[in-house]
């Protein structure tokens, strides 16, 4: 069974260290697992080390997301995974749509790991209206969402009504 992870960078964040986690387990549960890494990482420390050696990576080394859709589309449509895991949005708005142009091969989950609402007051730059219908249009086409508490849950749940 093949997975594959979808990460903007290595970067040592909290959702990135979770990600080596699960990729460490899975493997040690024979799993082939593959990290797609889209940037590059500008920090000095990431999460590289922590990942088990036998964990295929890839790294598309892009400037930005517009870039990532033709950057996940060409993974997707080079293998075909049973699962796919695409953590944060925006990274996650761009795997369902590169999923949907990719025929949907394996079974697509979204997650999110902050409160949006938020986060768009603080870090995103977006504006929130498209915050919103990028979650509405495109989260409900996904397998499965996971949110890594009670609080993400509402957010993403009032943001996608």
């Amino acid at each position: 069974m093949s997975i594959a992870i979808f990460l903007p960078t290595l970067w040592i964040g909290g959702a990135e260290k979770l990600h080596a986690n699960l990729i460490n387990e899975w493997i040690q549960s024979g799993y082939d697992v593959e990290l797609i890494i889209l940037f590059k990482s500008n920090h000095d420390i990431d999460i590289g080390p922590l990942i088990d050696g036998r964990c295929k990576q890839t790294f598309l080394e892009l400037q930005n997301y517009k870039q990532s859709l033709g950057g996940l589309i060409k993974v997707l449509k080079k293998k075909r995974y049973d699962f796919i895991l695409a953590p944060m949005w925006p990274l996650t708005c761009v795997a369902v749509l590169a999923w949907l142009l990719t025929k949907r091969h394996g079974k697509l989950f979204l997650s999110e790991h902050t409160n949006l609402s938020a986060s768009h007051k603080s870090e995103i730059k977006t504006p929130f209206l498209f915050i919103r219908i990028s979650i509405f249009f495109l989260y409900r086409l996904a397998h499965g969402i996971i949110a890594v508490s009670q609080g993400v849950k509402d957010d993403i749940s009032e943001l996608g009504r």
